[in-house]
């Protein structure tokens, strides 16, 4: 497997680690979720599984529904601000 290849999967796993739990921090399902972006659950699943990434502007949306910032989603910020 290439060096880019093993970044890209640290950086789906990181998402998904990050997805998931500020999903459960608010009490969230992958349901009302997908809701809220305007998405298929199923979409927003493969995003927690890590089996796929979210496009660019629905990385913005998710961080704004959050209220993080979107390196804290990429794994580039320890903690939440």
């Amino acid at each position: 497997m290439s060096k880019m290849n093993t970044r890209k999967e640290a950086l789906a796993h990181v998402i998904a680690g990050r997805f998931r739990f500020l999903r459960e921090s608010k009490g969230w399902t992958q349901q009302q979720v997908a809701q809220l972006l305007h998405i298929e659950r199923s979409a927003y699943a493969y995003y927690e599984t890590a089996k796929n990434f979210p496009t660019l502007v629905l990385l913005l949306d998710i961080a704004d529904l959050y209220g993080v910032t979107t390196d804290y989603l990429l794994g580039r910020e320890k903690k939440e601000e």
